[in-house]
């Protein structure tokens, strides 16, 4: 949420009947209960299935403008990852690995990260290519930021 700045509501309330803002509870989507990308592919030696996001710069909006991501000495080809979801995959840091959503793949270096296991993160934009362009919330037009992903070793 931001707060403040020019391009918050001119008059700082919100675009709803009664100017206030909604909030609800959504459905968390587990390593577990997430289905794979592809069923009838053959099953790798490791594989699992996360939650990748995509990660800005400083801000939301943002992207990182360099090769390497001042916040966090990060590649632009990085992949998050918590240290257990890693040995799951039977990979260290700085192994390749391939990411695989509905809607496309990605390649990147494995980075352990302290990050919820069933989670990664992956670079905006370079991870685009794993968000389907079809996912736009129709209330406020926002395009969904996370996909379900399988991860194999690349």
């Amino acid at each position: 949420m931001q707060w403040g700045g020019r391009t918050l509501f001119a008059d700082g309330q919100f675009a709803t009947a009664d100017r206030k803002a909604r909030f609800s509870v959504t459905r968390t989507i587990s390593a577990e209960s997430a289905e794979p990308a592809k069923k009838n592919s053959p099953a790798p030696s490791a594989l699992i299935v996360v939650r990748v996001s995509t990660r800005r710069g400083k801000q939301f909006n943002a992207m990182i403008q360099r090769d390497v991501d001042p916040l966090t000495g990060a590649a632009r080809d990085a992949v998050f990852i918590c240290a257990d979801d890693l040995a799951r995959l039977q990979l260290r840091d700085g192994d390749r690995m391939c990411l695989q959503s509905a809607t496309g793949s990605y390649v990147g270096c494995a980075q352990v990260a302290p990050i919820t296991p069933g989670n990664v993160e992956v670079h905006w934009p370079e991870g685009n290519v794993l968000l389907s362009a079809s996912a736009i919330d129709p209330d406020s037009f926002e395009p969904d930021y996370n996909a379900t992903v399988t991860i194999t070793p690349a």
